[in-house]
């Protein structure tokens, strides 16, 4: 997998893959918290912006 972080695009086995902004963002932050299990909140606080109190299951 190549990740071109001015792009937003992804290539894995060959084939480029365009994100979008939200996509791009879980995918860095997977990517740079690698073999962390994240909890629901710090994803929608890293991504979304926001507590995830009160808020719909929008990560599941």
């Amino acid at each position: 997998m190549e990740i071109d972080t001015f792009g937003l695009t992804v290539t894995v086995d060959g084939v480029k893959n365009e994100l979008t902004a939200k996509e791009y963002a879980l995918l860095m932050l997977f990517v740079n918290n690698r073999g962390i299990v994240l909890p629901r909140d710090k994803i929608l606080n890293e991504v979304w912006g926001y507590d995830s109190f009160g808020v719909d299951r929008t990560v599941d």
